[in-house]
């Protein structure tokens, strides 16, 4: 393959750019699928955690691990950052 990239990878499954990256940070079985085949192994070997022992994919913001660290939003900090003297 002459582009061994995830973007390369991800363009040659029809996909943007950046679309294969997200499984190095969140759980996608479809994308992981696709970047195992292509380093000849098993999502399951690449992320043990995400998959359950007969490899089926893990379920569930819990059963993921996902949710743990809930980031907290506090709205009318966002809205200090904004300049809106001269907006009009």
């Amino acid at each position: 393959m002459a582009d061994e990239t995830l973007a390369g990878l991800s363009r040659k499954h029809g996909y943007a750019v950046m679309t294969l990256r997200n499984a190095l940070y969140f759980p996608a079985p479809k994308y992981e699928r696709i970047i195992a085949e292509f380093l000849g192994t098993t999502p399951q070997k690449i992320w043990p955690s995400r998959y359950h022992k007969d490899g089926s994919p893990k379920s569930g913001r819990g059963e993921r691990g996902i949710g743990r660290y809930k980031a907290k939003f506090n709205g009318s900090a966002s809205r200090r950052n904004v300049n809106l003297k001269g907006a009009h």
